[in-house]
């Protein structure tokens, strides 16, 4: 964020060249929230249908123990998804409260 605000070049009035700023700065904000945060549901979905034909090989104990860490590799990358997932339902949340809560 840092890089990106001493990147932005405003002219004219101090005050109307920080709000100038902070626009800039809001735009980049949600466009890098898009790219990290955006597609995570489409990766989870892609873990879980992985991790589904996993189990199915390993009901039928055909899983190679290369297999099994992968399975458990997956089953840790949907749990980072998860808790980013509820992290971030958790801040929306407090921003909703504190725009309505007044």
């Amino acid at each position: 964020m840092k890089e990106k605000w001493e990147k932005y070049v405003v002219q004219g009035n101090p005050f109307l060249g920080l709000r100038d700023k902070f626009k800039m700065l809001k735009c980049d904000i949600r466009a890098w929230n898009k790219e990290v945060f955006g597609y995570t549901e489409t990766v989870r979905k892609e873990l879980l249908n992985k991790l589904q034909v996993m189990d199915q090989k390993d009901d039928n104990n055909i899983l190679t123990d290369f297999e099994n860490e992968n399975r458990l590799d997956i089953l840790s990358q949907i749990q980072i998804i998860n808790m980013r997932n509820e992290s971030l339902l958790q801040q929306k949340s407090r921003s909703q409260w504190f725009k309505h809560g007044d």
